[in-house]
């Protein structure tokens, strides 16, 4: 379980895939009402400099001993990843992982206080 002790910023490479992730979630979910999309926010970010991110996918999950069911799975042990990372001494900025309902693109949730 994720233990709050810091802000989740999550970012994605355009609002198509911020909307398929936080919106259409549910497969089975065939149409979304206007509300739904109109009581979110979105932004453009630019950072100063490269974000140093975790690599959760591809070869990456090997290196941590996972596969990608950390990226689709219970929300209780990415959590518990967010907390080992954040405490790591390398100080990554985040994680860089596939995403749930498109898989070919990533996300990149972020450390707010890192970021």
């Amino acid at each position: 379980m994720w233990s709050g002790a810091f802000g989740v910023l999550y970012l994605g490479p355009s609002l198509n895939v911020a909307l398929a992730e936080t919106v259409l979630r549910n497969p089975a979910r065939k149409m979304v009402s206007f509300p739904a999309i109109a009581e979110r926010a979105s932004c453009e970010l630019h950072s100063p400099r490269d974000l140093r991110l975790v690599a959760l996918h591809g070869s990456g999950l090997q290196q941590v001993g996972r596969h990608n069911a950390i990226s689709t799975g219970p929300y209780d042990p990415c959590g518990a990843w967010a907390d080992a990372f954040w405490a790591h001494p390398d100080a990554p900025d985040g994680i860089a992982f596939n995403l749930a309902a498109t898989p070919a693109r990533s996300s990149w949730p972020c450390s707010a206080d890192r970021a």
